[in-house]
């Protein structure tokens, strides 16, 4: 069967002895290889240093400072969610079973209310 979701990239992602996902530097990379993250051709030089900085090593810190140097009001908020996005990544591993399950559990509650 072809696989359809290739293009979200769950294919560079690793699993660890439970079964759950677990994020690489590689499925990082691949997200901010992507077009919507790309500076386009008039981004400031803050920006355009922080995406090469993330390319080469997507795990780590974006202070405050840099997200500030932006010029650009919309790229600061974009970098801003994404930084956090890859936080929140990085930080939860969740198996696909534990997500199975939360799942069922909200659906549960919620089909209650």
């Amino acid at each position: 069967m072809p696989d359809f979701w290739l293009s979200c990239g769950h294919h560079l992602l690793d699993r660890d002895e439970g079964g759950g996902l677990v994020i690489t530097d590689d499925f990082l990379k691949a997200y901010l290889a992507r077009p919507e993250l790309a500076p386009p051709s008039d981004a400031c030089a803050a920006e355009r240093s922080l995406h090469t900085a993330l390319l080469g090593n997507p795990r780590r810190p974006v202070t405050g400072s840099e997200i500030a140097a932006i010029a650009d009001a919309d790229a600061r908020e974009n970098w801003s969610l994404m930084s956090a996005f890859r936080d929140r990544l990085v930080r939860h591993k969740i198996s696909c079973v534990a997500a199975w399950a939360q799942r069922r559990r909200c659906s549960s509650t919620n089909s209650r209310m």
